[in-house]
């Protein structure tokens, strides 16, 4: 193993894609399935992601 890399898979959705996940779902327009067909991940992912990311609940 090189130093510094970690082992596994890259967490996904990206940052960048995590923040706009958020914004999305605050707006209220889309909706849980609706977010992860356009993300191109599952479900329990978005749902994951939506309690990572700080933002009005």
């Amino acid at each position: 193993m090189i130093r510094g890399w970690l082992r596994g898979k890259q967490p996904r959705p990206s940052d960048r894609q995590q923040k706009e996940l958020r914004r999305m779902h605050d707006t209220g327009d889309d909706g849980i399935s609706d977010l992860a067909a356009l993300f191109s991940v599952s479900r329990p992912t978005v749902y994951r992601t939506l309690q990572r990311q700080p933002g009005s609940t």
